[in-house]
């Protein structure tokens, strides 16, 4: 929630609605209780604000929030725009950043079902060790290695 500060009829300032509470005159202030804070919007000259849902920013328009006085009450507005070339770097920036992570995350994915893969295998030595699972043991071996060296480029590439 939000509170905008009205003097003269003009919004000279807007501040998240207070929580919790707050020291004011060596007297604490509760703003979980209704009447503490009606009584702190009242001598501050602050007024609830009206908000609205943010529309969705597409592609090529972001939404940028303002509050005005209509019909003398303090409301959120969101005005359209296009978005400019600094934003959009950001905003391609992240979306690479998401797809590093999620790269990422696969490549630790696969060394962790590796390792399991191979754990498996090693565990069976306490009983009887084969031919067959010395063989798997070093597949898992060489697709681990593998697997490392893949994120090791792809950290290196980033």
């Amino acid at each position: 929630m939000m509170h905008a500060q009205i003097i003269d009829g003009t919004i000279v300032a807007t501040r998240a609605t207070p929580t919790g509470g707050a020291w004011e005159d060596e007297q604490w202030l509760d703003f979980t209780d209704a009447e503490t804070l009606a009584a702190w919007e009242e001598r501050h000259g602050y007024t609830l604000v009206v908000e609205t849902p943010r529309p969705d920013d597409t592609d090529t328009t972001k939404h940028d929030e303002s509050v005005v006085l209509v019909d003398g009450v303090p409301t959120q507005t969101w005005t359209a725009r296009p978005w400019n070339a600094d934003e959009i770097a950001a905003r391609e920036a992240r979306i690479q950043r998401e797809a590093t992570r999620t790269a990422v995350k696969a490549i630790i994915t696969d060394l962790k079902a590796e390792k399991t893969r191979a754990q498996t295998v090693i565990d069976k030595t306490n009983a009887t060790i084969t031919g067959a699972d010395t063989k798997e043991v070093a597949r898992a071996a060489k697709r681990i290695a593998d697997a490392a060296i893949d994120l090791a480029r792809f950290v290196k590439d980033q």
